[in-house]
């Protein structure tokens, strides 16, 4: 039996769960991910689109160009502005959720740390 984990944005307006393991976990640097976060790194857990679960909400959504130079579709809240997934043309069948928007945080720290580096 599969193990679901769920989360959501900040204000509680968008959530959603996904099935299993991702396939990959990820802090990228480049700066597309930096600008998108307003950060210095973005980590994304990639999960494939057919164990995601939107559960609640209808998020906004923002195409930009990545650094591949593939469009990438930021979906955010539009009540809080949390970015919670994003979806990249280069990388077909594949959510890039937001490690931050995890309802249990803690799993960042032990079950879904990073397991690779991109710097562009």
């Amino acid at each position: 039996m599969s193990v679901s984990t769920n989360g959501g944005c900040s204000c509680g307006n968008l959530k959603y769960s996904f099935d299993g393991e991702p396939v990959a976990i990820a802090t990228c640097h480049c700066t597309a991910c930096r600008r998108s976060t307003s950060s210095a790194f973005s980590t994304s857990l990639l999960v494939p689109a057919s164990a995601f679960h939107p559960l609640a909400g209808t998020p906004s959504t923002y195409t930009r160009q990545g650094d591949s130079g593939s469009d990438v579709t930021d979906h955010f809240c539009p009540v809080c502005g949390a970015l919670i997934y994003a979806i990249s043309k280069s990388a077909p069948g594949l959510v890039f959720l937001k490690a931050g928007s995890l309802d249990d945080l803690s799993l960042n720290d032990t079950k879904f740390r990073p397991r690779v580096e991109i710097y562009y």
